[in-house]
């Protein structure tokens, strides 16, 4: 959004202002609710129901993942032509459901992503990466000892005889 508002592409429809200014949050209490609704629907009806549902309607993945992400695009429209890339952060999120078979990673990632997009919203981009990598990189850490420690732990071959 912020490249195509920087290049001034006339002809591409893109929301002027911030996204918060565009659905309409005035206040902390109008983001605590709006994030908790938001990522009820998003998560709970859009991703995890609606995969649930298909899955055991017996559709194959594609529908499942074009559902979804249409959906998706759908609900962010007021971006204007950037909603499209809300396809991406669709998918990632039914990857992570269908991996985990969970909703709560689901919450706790959407509401860690939307609170740090709102704090970080008025830094410039140079700054919200520089924020950015080193919480991703810690978050992909604690991601993977938290497999690691979920998984079951490898057999022991004892020595069966023949």
């Amino acid at each position: 959004m912020k490249a195509l508002l920087f290049l001034d592409v006339a002809a591409l429809p893109v929301t002027e202002g911030s996204q918060l200014d565009t659905i309409g949050v005035t206040s902390f209490l109008d983001f605590a609710v709006g994030l908790v609704v938001f990522v009820a629907i998003e998560d709970v009806v859009t991703v995890a129901a609606t995969a649930a549902l298909m899955t055991a309607a017996g559709r194959p993945l594609w529908q499942i993942y074009t559902t979804i992400c249409v959906v998706e695009v759908g609900l962010h429209a007021y971006f204007g032509v950037p909603a499209i890339a809300m396809a991406l952060f669709a998918a990632g999120r039914l990857h992570l459901y269908l991996r985990a078979v969970r909703v709560l990673p689901l919450v706790l990632g959407h509401v860690a992503f939307d609170l740090l997009g709102a704090t970080f919203m008025s830094l410039p981009f140079v700054h919200r990466l520089v924020i950015a990598i080193p919480l991703g990189l810690v978050a992909s850490v604690i991601a993977q000892r938290v497999q690691k420690a979920a998984a079951p732990p490898a057999e022991t071959v004892t020595g069966a005889a023949v």
